[in-house]
């Protein structure tokens, strides 16, 4: 008995020690297993970086229309310290992936696969997101030692310059908020405060061309929002054309950030005098009447300005206590040349003045007489006309018709075939994009994304701003614009914008307010400057304790140029103070021009089992 306990006690304990050895020998050959993995891994990874650095260093290696390219083919593989690493292979794809058209942002996905001795494969993907110039908050090609950031200015966001950035510390250092780069030097770097660094020497960045601006032509005309403009040059700042962004509240819910709200409308003058297009965009009228001169009073006959008219100031009949322009008071009041020069400096001097752009319904004697919520709309007048959108063939929607503007007032049938819709629930072929062939003036307020290209000077005519602000949408999904031109983005020097002189004394305030806003990217070849900078007022308003002509420059988004501009000059013209939008570097307007930079936005493992690239690339591509 006790030799049969003995045995079977020797017997567990052989059982035991066997079982051991096994566990012991399956977990060495596991842990083989997973350090070979975590090798091939490794070695799949440099490959995707390795082609990253090959589509960063041969710009437009990335097949733009579908298909992928062969950057290695069963390659060997070298450690970080440039020894091979026996019986590996790489092999290693690049092209365009997702929606390749550009709309939603450029995507591009680098595959590299490792095969080694003994046949195991591992296959890795790195999605990489292409760099757009809206990304920066600020971008300079060329810089102006004349032009410095200077007068307590503040810079948020990435910066970037192809030349020297100069800085100057007059009226108080500027502030540099984000990360600053530049392929030169920084003239004074010490001037600056820098909260985030600054890097000095990195490579040049190349601007678009004008035929890469060109390009958006085609999405505009597919989506029936090609539009000619203006005549063309860098001196052209009156375009017989303006476009100005509404937003409608369809559904009647009390706000106007749904998708399907948002719209923009299209006026153009009907001649080509000097007062028809200094009406469009409500510069200073062209022509005075004998008794006063351009310098004394250069809006006596304005049609873009006026104000309350009351019996006192002559006024009769139904035109007492009304808004009316000077043009409509000097015609109208009785009397001498005198006695209409001092009716229409009267109503450009009350507490109720105001300028408007052309075709504005604010200007028209109806839109007093037909209180909100009642529909009023004037298709044209002596100067210009509103432009119907063709999509509608003369009958919108009928959810349009009914929706409500910001003043409260109901769209009507009238107003509601002259607005365009910049959403794909009315425009279903709608791309993102308005082309405009020609210079045009700008403003309004945005629901939607929408890029606006030209192809002469963007005027910023009025405050441009969106219907969700940035920084309250932390998707990025809301409101974002981007504006592209060949030629000049200019602070227009216009009624509206800024003060101007009545019996030869600067008055202000013909504006909500004496700041000019602007929400959105902009790109020009050109510069981002103001109209006559060094002309106008003087010291009329003041700009975070800097006083200057005509106020703020607010931007908030991007300002991308080909040479820095002036904006400000002396104590004349507005005060740039720049913002960021982080949105911009996230999901920018729709096909906006990138740097053709990639950098990594995420990794995936993808079954090796019957992997195929070209199958993989063909079923991973859309929007071709």
């Amino acid at each position: 008995m006790a030799l049969i306990l003995t045995l079977l006690l020797a017997m567990m304990v052989a059982g035991i020690a066997i079982g051991m050895i096994l566990m012991t020998g399956n977990g060495t050959l596991i842990s083989k297993f997973h350090a070979t993995e975590v090798v091939m891994e490794a070695a799949a990874d440099g490959g995707i970086e390795q082609g990253r650095d090959t589509l960063n260093g041969t710009l437009g290696i990335v097949p733009p229309t579908g298909g992928f390219d062969t950057l290695e083919l069963n390659a060997a593989v070298r450690d970080a310290s440039g020894n091979l690493v026996p019986g590996f292979t790489r092999s290693v794809y690049a092209g365009r992936s997702g929606n390749i058209s550009g709309q939603f942002g450029s995507y591009a996905s680098v595959i590299s696969v490792i095969q080694n001795p003994r046949g195991a494969v591992v296959v890795r993907r790195g999605e990489l997101a292409q760099e757009s110039f809206a990304k920066f908050a600020r971008f300079d090609n060329l810089t102006n030692s004349s032009i410095r950031f200077a007068s307590g200015i503040q810079v948020w966001g990435p910066l970037h310059t192809n030349q020297t950035l100069y800085v100057d510390n007059a009226g108080g250092a500027p502030t540099f908020h984000g990360p600053v780069t530049t392929a030169a030097t920084i003239s004074v770097a010490s001037r600056g405060i820098f909260e985030k660094g600054y890097k000095e020497n990195v490579a040049a960045i190349p601007m678009p061309t004008p035929a890469a601006l060109a390009t958006l032509s085609a999405y505009a005309t597919a989506g029936g929002t090609w539009l000619t403009g203006g005549a063309v040059g860098t001196t052209v700042f009156n375009p017989n054309t303006r476009l100005e962004f509404v937003p409608v509240d369809i559904n009647l819910d009390g706000d106007f950030s749904d998708e399907n709200e948002g719209f923009f409308r299209v006026f153009r003058a009907t001649g080509a005098t000097v007062q028809h297009l200094a009406y469009v965009s409500g510069r200073r009228w062209p022509t005075v009447p004998a008794g006063t001169t351009a310098s004394y009073d250069p809006n006596m006959v304005s049609a873009n300005c006026g104000g309350i008219w009351t019996a006192a100031q002559g006024a009769l009949g139904a035109d007492i206590g009304r808004w009316r322009t000077a043009e409509y008071v000097y015609a109208t009041q009785a009397g001498t040349a005198a006695n209409k020069r001092t009716a229409a400096q009267a109503v450009l001097t009350a507490a109720s003045r105001r300028c408007y752009l052309g075709g504005d319904l604010r200007l028209y004697s109806g839109f007093y007489a037909a209180p909100s919520p009642a529909s009023f709309f004037q298709a044209n007048d002596a100067y210009g006309a509103w432009q119907p959108w063709p999509g509608w063939a003369g009958v919108a929607n009928a959810s349009v018709v009914g929706g409500r503007l910001q003043d409260g007032r109901t769209v009507g049938a009238a107003m509601a075939v002259h607005l365009w819709p910049a959403t794909r629930e009315f425009n279903l072929n709608f791309k993102g994009v308005i082309y405009v062939d020609g210079s045009v003036a700008v403003s309004g307020q945005l629901r939607g994304r929408v890029t606006l290209a030209a192809t002469g000077n963007i005027m910023l005519a009025d405050d441009l701003t969106y219907v969700t602000p940035p920084g309250n949408d932390p998707d990025c999904q809301a409101d974002i614009l981007g504006l592209l031109t060949p030629q000049f983005f200019m602070l227009e020097d216009n009624s509206v914008n800024a003060p101007f002189r009545v019996n030869n004394a600067y008055i202000t305030n013909y504006d909500e307010s004496a700041d000019e806003s602007l929400q959105g990217a902009v790109l020009t070849l050109q510069s981002i400057q103001s109209e006559d900078v060094s002309g106008g007022s003087t010291n009329s308003h003041m700009c975070v304790g800097v006083p200057v002509g005509r106020g703020c420059f607010l931007m908030l988004g991007s300002a991308i140029q080909h040479i820095n501009g002036s904006r400000m000059s002396g104590g004349a013209g507005w005060n740039p103070q720049w913002s960021y939008d982080r949105c911009m570097a996230i999901a920018p307007p729709p096909y906006f021009p990138t740097t053709g930079r990639y950098y990594m936005n995420r990794h995936y493992e993808i079954d090796p089992v019957g992997f195929d690239p070209a199958v993989w690339f063909t079923e991973n591509q859309s929007g071709i």
